[in-house]
């Protein structure tokens, strides 16, 4: 889901009924500032605003002149979902959108814990310890049935061995 769009575009689809996330984002403003200063002005302004999140994240710098500064937070030390994401001018550092959790509908809230499902952390260690043994348990399947089906074919070649004597 996270590389193949013709994948991804279906289960957005019937979880959200939407094909495409959508945030609407302004176009940044004109050169000026230091690099350095915006994304030092758009920290400020996410611990301002979100003092208690458990860790944050950002973009860097954009790619071309028309990208913004995109900030994660993330409320959660181990979960990923309760994703906020704030879009800031690259040039101003001046907030442009933003994609609270808060907001999002159920459908998104479902969607946006894919990963959290995929690395066992939906619902802290329990689930980690959970999601370990069932990929042990997925991991040992092959060999076990290699070892089954050896068993097998042996056992059938000692069978063939007694009715000829």
């Amino acid at each position: 889901m996270w590389s193949f769009s013709w994948i991804n575009k279906p289960i957005l689809l019937l979880i959200t009924g939407r094909s495409e996330r959508s945030y609407i984002i302004p176009p940044p403003s004109s050169p000026g500032n230091k690099m350095q200063d915006v994304l030092e002005s758009a920290l400020q302004q996410t611990r301002k605003e979100f003092p208690a999140a458990g860790s944050y994240t950002t973009s860097g710098v954009p790619f071309d002149s028309t990208g913004t500064i995109w900030i994660g937070v993330r409320m959660s030390k181990t979960a990923y979902a309760e994703t906020n994401s704030l879009f800031f001018d690259q040039y101003s550092g001046k907030l442009l959108a933003a994609d609270l959790y808060k907001n999002k509908s159920t459908g998104e809230r479902v969607y946006t814990k894919q990963y959290d499902i995929h690395a066992g952390t939906i619902r802290g260690w329990p689930t980690k310890i959970l999601a370990f043994i069932v990929s042990l348990i997925c991991a040992s399947l092959p060999v076990t049935g290699f070892l089954i089906w050896l068993g097998r074919r042996n056992k059938r070649r000692g069978e063939e061995n007694l009715h000829e004597a």
